[in-house]
């Protein structure tokens, strides 16, 4: 199988444990599977006011068993859902080039606001199916209502909606009116990560800026 991957949350040469959570499911994936994983890197930095060209991460490196492609990317500050669209716009030509090159079976997304919504794009494009995992942001970006209804259009779409524990499942069901309302009727499941739920268990999340 060969599987796409989009995550603006992954390692890289400059931000070495950003996103090793993500990382450790797709090495565990590409026990079995062939993994090219678009991990785009943001050009600006919000936070710090400036702008991060970085020549030290390469725009494609091999880890492990995992191709991974940081190409830039670009988005205004308080984008909000429109945050969304830009990254499809900027992922759209090398997902159509690693498919021509190598046809994707699914592509694998990684929170549902960006990247989630993104993949719905890509995979609407490329005409494949998609799935989503939800990682705890989703509270959050669901209390903005076009970040809703974005995520929720996302989430009927996905052929399979991924919670890292049945602790955040459960919280997802009973807080629909919150996040993304949950009567929407997409299939919802549960993966342990490998590395342990407790790891996770203080709720902690990286900081990214792209609301």
């Amino acid at each position: 199988m060969n599987i796409l991957t989009l995550s603006t949350v992954f390692p890289n040469p400059t931000e070495v444990n950003f996103g090793l959570f993500v990382r450790a499911r797709l090495w565990h994936m590409a026990e079995s599977a062939s993994i090219r994983v678009m991990a785009p890197v943001p050009l600006m930095n919000y936070l710090m006011r400036k702008a991060q060209f970085r020549p030290q991460i390469p725009l494609q490196r091999e880890d492990g068993k995992l191709t991974v492609y940081h190409r830039r990317w670009v988005y205004p500050p308080m984008g909000g859902v429109f945050n969304a669209f830009f990254l499809f716009l900027q992922t759209l030509g090398i997902a159509l080039r690693l498919n021509r090159e190598a046809p994707v079976d699914i592509i694998d997304s990684h929170f549902a606001h960006p990247d989630g919504i993104a993949a719905a794009l890509l995979a609407l494009v490329l005409h494949l199916p998609f799935t989503v995992t939800l990682r705890g942001d989703e509270t959050l970006h669901g209390s903005f209502r076009l970040r809703r209804a974005a995520m929720a259009w996302a989430l009927r779409r996905a052929a399979r909606v991924i919670t890292v524990s049945e602790a955040l499942m459960s919280k997802e069901r009973s807080t629909s009116d919150k996040v993304v309302e949950l009567d929407l009727n997409y299939n919802l499941q549960e993966v342990v990560s490998r590395m342990g739920v407790e790891k996770f268990a203080d709720g902690r999340l990286p900081v990214r800026d792209h609301a």
